[in-house]
């Protein structure tokens, strides 16, 4: 590692971290009018300033984006119809979660790792984000947050440190389902077509994570030692779950009193929501006791084809 670095390799990290936050906003719901306004009029005038610093995305693509937006916001029902039909309402067909792309699930491995990294660097959510930790408004909010964190030490070892956590969380994490989500957005496109404003973001998206990720490259050229040494996720896993309850030792169930397996998946939900102060009642039940009471029935979840071929 290059101990001698000079200011100009970091100069990048600024513009790069402000860059992502402003995407970052974009990829949250445009529910109000001030947020969607901002959306159609504000980004790429945004997006073109630090453009300057960071050389993306080109020109053509941010002409192509502001385009597209004017004509979502300017159709029936607006940004926020067309979002909501492509993220939000199932079966969405583009979904905006990392866990469902890489894993094929909420809540899977890729998430625990996301929220490793999150701890690790000292952040938890916000109460008023709604939405789940592996939310792409999450991640690049998150990226940027790094940038800043980077920027703003004096350490090179540390800034470094950082700069390979955010390059792998980038690569690894990020522009790994990439490819697959803009399928998607390729064919949502064909059956609706004012879905091309997010399909251009997702473009814009795209070209930024891969330029920042050879900046960071060259800043941090090799896997920090605490990156390398990591646990693997099942490791992680198990370390969450213990020693607040076994994975061998049965429950009880508080309806009928027969004693079930919780399993390691529903441990670990049972764990995140105590972790969050919330009810974890429902899950105290065994598996027919809890369908009763709640109400449902075993059903299955029908990925789009897209994200099926990458799972």
């Amino acid at each position: 590692m290059n101990l001698e670095a000079t200011q100009t390799e970091t100069d990048f990290l600024v513009p790069f971290g402000e860059t992502l936050l402003c995407l970052g906003q974009a990829f949250l719901t445009p529910k109000e009018s001030e947020r969607a306004n901002a959306l159609r009029d504000d980004l790429v005038p945004d997006l073109e300033a630090l453009r300057q610093a960071t050389g993306v995305p080109a020109a053509g693509a941010l002409d192509a984006l502001a385009s597209a937006l004017r004509s979502t916001a300017d159709a029936e029902g607006g940004l926020l119809r067309v979002y909501s039909r492509l993220f939000l309402a199932p079966p969405f067909p583009a979904p905006l979660n990392a866990g469902i792309q890489l894993d094929g699930a909420l809540m899977g491995q890729s998430t625990v790792e996301m929220e490793r990294f999150y701890q690790r660097h000292g952040l938890t959510r916000d109460r008023e984000f709604r939405d789940l930790p592996d939310h792409l408004a999450l991640q690049l909010q998150f990226v940027a947050f790094l940038h800043a964190k980077a920027a703003e030490t004096e350490d090179r070892e540390e800034c470094a440190a950082i700069a390979g956590d955010a390059r792998y969380f980038v690569r690894q994490l990020m522009l790994s389902w990439f490819p697959g989500w803009l399928e998607q957005l390729d064919e949502a496109v064909t059956h609706l077509p004012t879905a091309e404003a997010w399909r251009q973001l997702g473009r814009v998206t795209r070209d930024v994570l891969e330029a920042d990720v050879v900046y960071l490259e060259a800043l941090a050229p090799e896997v920090h030692a605490e990156t390398a040494a990591r646990p693997s996720l099942e490791e992680a896993l198990d370390a969450r779950m213990a020693p607040e309850r076994s994975l061998e030792a049965p429950a009880a169930c508080r309806v009928c009193g027969k004693e079930f397996a919780m399993g390691r998946d529903m441990v670990f939900m049972l764990q995140q929501l105590q972790a969050r102060g919330l009810e974890t009642e429902h899950l105290e039940a065994c598996p027919d006791c809890r369908a009763g009471e709640m109400g449902l029935s075993e059903t299955t979840v029908e990925l789009p084809a897209a994200v099926s071929k990458h799972v």
